[in-house]
């Protein structure tokens, strides 16, 4: 006896768990609404506890798809990495009937998994937006403070620049305005003639005058 089937008896023959309430029924119900996308070492002892708790007519009856339903269970990114791990060709599904090898692949595989994890934080670490990096052949190499004075400098030339620029366009703008205002006023006179005439004193005052 391996000494991962030890462990699987042990846990099995401790289980706070009802026997007779885990059966056939009750297990594929299980398989069919867990899914696992880590922690894939835990879920195959959980999936070997389950499956010995069931009756032994059950376990037999079971026995020839147990691999598939513990594939059905993986998310299918872990399902295809851990599929060619368990292919042979001298089975008629091409996979491992041998429940040993099952173990052993979902073991090198959780180290693998482990090893991604451990990678992942160094590479953001490492390629970190907005990250000073003190190789000069980096792409955001450290400028010194000289240079931030030049820019900073620059910067305040350009505002200025811009700020005298819109002062001197709405002084345009505004001569501009007056001088279009200046040339209705001819036109708007040749059109009303009558606001050129005098005008014209009441019938009374005129006879007034006489």
């Amino acid at each position: 006896m391996t000494w991962a089937d030890f462990k699987t008896r042990l846990l099995t023959e401790f289980s706070h768990e009802d026997y007779s309430k885990n059966n056939r029924a009750t297990f594929m119900r299980w398989v069919g609404t867990t899914k696992l996308d880590q922690h894939i070492t835990q879920g195959l002892t959980e999936f070997d506890i389950k499956f010995n708790q069931m009756p032994q007519a059950d376990q037999t009856a079971l026995e020839p798809d147990k691999l598939r339903n513990f594939l059905n269970m993986l998310d299918p990114s872990l399902r295809r990495d851990l599929e060619p791990m368990l292919e042979d060709g001298a089975t008629a599904s091409g996979l491992t009937g041998n429940w040993d090898n099952v173990r052993a692949a979902v073991h090198r595989l959780a180290q693998r998994q482990e090893r991604n994890q451990m990678q992942t934080p160094r590479i953001y670490e490492r390629d970190a937006p907005g990250k000073i990096d003190n190789d000069p052949t980096s792409h955001n190499p450290r400028k010194d403070d000289s240079e931030i004075t030049m820019l900073k400098t620059s910067v305040e030339s350009l505002v200025k620049h811009v700020e005298t620029l819109a002062t001197e366009i709405a002084t345009i703008k505004s001569m501009q305005e007056l001088k279009l205002r200046d040339q209705k006023k001819p036109k708007e006179l040749e059109q009303n003639p009558r606001t050129q005439m005098p005008a014209r004193r009441p019938f009374n005052q005129a006879r007034r005058c006489l």
